[in-house]
């Protein structure tokens, strides 16, 4: 399984890295820093300082958090902040965010401001070991995000859970009866196996006639199951169930794919790497293993509607750039994309692997392919991203009809947004031409 970790740090790096950016010198210095560091590339990155800066920004403003913890923490345990702008992996100086416990119960922690305008975070506390907060569930939370406001202020911030608290959670608890797994599913193309979960409509058994379109999803551990999921999950079965029975939204397939070890080789579609650490793609063997072994397993297997103008293909953050890259090469097969929170920044500038958007303005845009993506205020690079796109698609003079862009104004990079704005993507992708 992907550590979610590295993931989320190799989204949050292209915040500092990128064309325009207003990040200093430091930051920069700090981003590199710590992906080397959770990395364990023991060098220096590409275009990045291999050690941390000697200096910390000017503080212009504070924000106090005071926290609610679960009752059952121990009293003697220190809660402390771990965030990406400054010592993230150095536990030797964690007193400097240490949170101080009141007489009201609740722990108290300033933040200076340094010279950023938002920085992610979540809290920890120290017993024999550091432990990090998670989902009431027990299952891995998504990183907090905080945005500056340009003066002091206070948040209240609740902890759910610790991640050494039991929890009840077990597998299937979160899944509707009319979801299917499928174990260790052969990829030839990729020498693994996978787990496929397959969610059919609620009537599917008992309208025995109809076909479905289908929509094939990555972190197929991600969408149906809190237990399973590695940073919370969509809830799609349960918002389908809901969408399909109000008759708001048309019965669909769901064929969710779950992610393998390299889960970055498989759904960047360039070679990629850092100095001394080159890492391979797959994601070309990923696209023939649906089109050669996947589909036609599900095409024979269930009543589906097989063209490309009933088949989808979606993904969040590397899996939202993979879906892109899918639909905008192989447009005969794949006729909608669903792109959450695509990576699109990945642009190593290399004339052999120019990137996602060097990719639109060859030109060659399929106009039948219905195209979604979106992208949320907290993570504000996305933002700026999506309108990139959408200038580069209306530049291509890709039909707008066939373009859905959505700015959500509280979304973060996590599940729980991308599951927020799941209903609105998936209904224009298979009403569009109603």
């Amino acid at each position: 399984m992907q550590n979610s970790h590295s993931s989320t740090f190799i989204y949050k790096l292209q915040i500092s890295l990128k064309e325009g950016s207003s990040m200093t010198k430091i930051n920069k210095a700090w981003f590199c820093y710590a992906l080397a560091s959770v990395l364990s590339l023991g060098g220096a990155l590409v275009g990045c300082e291999s050690t941390p800066p000697a200096s910390q920004p000017e503080v212009i403003a504070s924000v106090t958090f005071k926290i609610k913890v679960p009752n059952s923490t121990p009293s003697e345990d220190e809660i402390f902040m771990i965030s990406d702008f400054d010592d993230f992996f150095n536990l030797d100086v964690i007193e400097k965010y240490t949170a101080t416990r009141e007489e009201d119960g609740f722990y108290y922690l300033e933040v200076p401001q340094p010279n950023v305008d938002h920085f992610y975070f979540l809290f920890a506390r120290r017993s024999d070991e550091r432990l990090k907060e998670v989902a009431e569930s027990g299952k891995l939370r998504p990183d907090r995000f905080y945005q500056y406001k340009g003066a002091d202020e206070q948040v209240e911030i609740t902890i759910e859970n610790w991640e050494d608290f039991p929890t009840d959670l077990k597998l299937g608890d979160t899944v509707s009866p009319n979801v299917h797994q499928v174990a260790d599913f052969n990829m030839p193309q990729l020498g693994r196996t996978t787990d496929l979960v397959i969610y059919l409509p609620p009537d599917y058994q008992s309208v025995s006639t109809q076909k479905y379109p289908v929509i094939y999803m990555t972190d197929g551990q991600n969408l149906f199951d809190e237990f399973t999921s590695f940073a919370g999950e969509w809830r799609i079965d349960e918002i389908l169930d809901k969408e399909i029975a109000a008759g708001t939204m048309p019965p669909v397939i769901i064929v969710g794919i779950y992610n393998g070890p390299k889960r970055a080789n498989e759904y960047i579609p360039w070679d990629f790497g850092f100095m001394g650490q080159p890492e391979q793609s797959v994601a070309d063997q990923f696209i023939d293993f649906i089109q050669e072994t996947l589909k036609p397993y599900i095409d024979s297997n269930y009543r589906t509607l097989s063209g490309a103008t009933s088949t989808g293909i979606a993904g969040s953050s590397f899996g939202g750039l993979f879906a892109l890259y899918a639909g905008i090469t192989q447009p005969d097969t794949f006729g909608m994309v669903g792109a959450f929170s695509p990576s699109v920044w990945v642009n190593l500038g290399d004339a052999k692997y120019p990137g996602i958007k060097e990719l639109v303005t060859a030109g060659d845009l399929s106009a039948q392919l219905r195209l979604y993506m979106d992208g949320g205020a907290e993570e504000p690079p996305a933002i700026d991203e999506m309108r990139m796109m959408k200038r580069l698609l209306n530049e291509q003079k890709f039909p707008e009809q066939q373009l859905m862009i959505v700015e959500d104004p509280t979304g973060g990079h996590n599940e729980r947004s991308w599951s927020a704005r799941f209903p609105v993507a998936l209904k224009w992708l298979l009403t569009a031409d109603s």
